[in-house]
């Protein structure tokens, strides 16, 4: 049985996706049961095979790359929200939010991990996919609580006053995982209502991407080790320096470490833990990465 990861990503960040491929096969203990399953807009299927073939010949999981489009009325609202000026532009908001619909985009799955890019894996990557065993009709969705409340998600907190009571912990949207058999009519009936809010307040209920629409959608999650997703590590490094753990037992604990923020190991080399990152740069791409950012 595979290990089914699936990222979705455009061009201008493959190069995080190597290096995310490379260190989950380099820690997994049965790297060839991984297969993972990249989407892509339209239009970038052999690019991405390209440079995945190149950077990563011998590697020992299975891999494949598919292109997808989300439905027209999610394409609408997005062009609404954020009324993006390129083409590339809403083509990279197109496939960030197609992660709500795996389901159509890779009909042959089922139980699934879906990562960001802008990751290690340090940990066996099946430690994780083994969460999925416990998800049912009941609760088909799972992640990892961290610390921040959802206040901060939404710019009207009266217009959500009966949504707050019902949060228990958030999760990092970067890192979740799910039984793509269970989602239903009614999953997405609960997308296009918070989709829907969103619209009725002029695009700007919420404050940062499609997180407090997960959040949102699945209050009730199975909740992982929060070793799995030890996240907020692309935060300005003043605030990482002061409030995020380090250290050689943090290290030796941490299965995942996530660059969430907008500092990136591949563009900042000097915040927490970039060094680390780059030990699984390919070496083909070691010597000039930096011509990558």
């Amino acid at each position: 049985m595979n290990v089914e990861i699936v990222f979705s990503l455009n061009r201008k960040i493959w190069l995080s996706l190597i290096v995310a491929m490379n260190s989950i096969t380099s820690n997994a203990a049965n790297p060839e049961a991984i297969r993972f399953n990249v989407l892509v807009p339209p239009g970038e299927e052999q690019f991405f095979e390209e440079k995945i073939g190149a950077s990563l010949p011998t590697l020992a999981a299975q891999w494949r790359v598919k292109s997808y489009l989300p439905p027209a009325f999610l394409r609408e609202y997005l062009d609404n929200r954020f009324k993006e000026k390129t083409e590339d532009r809403r083509n990279s908001r197109y496939i960030q939010y197609s992660r709500f619909f795996f389901r159509d985009a890779f009909e042959d799955l089922e139980r699934i991990i879906y990562l960001d890019t802008d990751l290690i894996v340090l940990g066996d990557i099946a430690e994780l996919y083994a969460y999925t065993k416990a998800l049912d009709k009941h609760r088909y969705f799972g992640s990892i609580p961290h610390f921040y409340p959802c206040i901060f998600y939404f710019s009207n907190l009266f217009k959500m006053r009966k949504e707050i009571p019902k949060f228990n912990k958030t999760f990092n949207a970067g890192v979740w995982f799910t039984d793509l058999s269970f989602w239903n009519e009614e999953t997405y009936e609960r997308l296009n209502y918070y989709l829907d809010l969103d619209a009725e307040s002029d695009y700007k209920l919420y404050t940062l991407g499609d997180e407090p629409v997960f959040n949102l959608m699945f209050k009730d999650y199975l909740q992982a080790d929060k070793n799995w997703n030890r996240c907020g590590y692309g935060t300005h490094p003043a605030v990482t320096n002061l409030l995020l753990a380090s250290g050689e037992k943090f290290l030796s604990e941490a299965k995942l470490i996530h660059w969430s923020g907008p500092f990136k190991p591949w563009s900042s080399p000097k915040i927490r833990f970039a060094d680390l990152w780059r030990t699984y740069l390919p070496a083909p791409l070691a010597a000039d990465y930096k011509s990558y950012a």
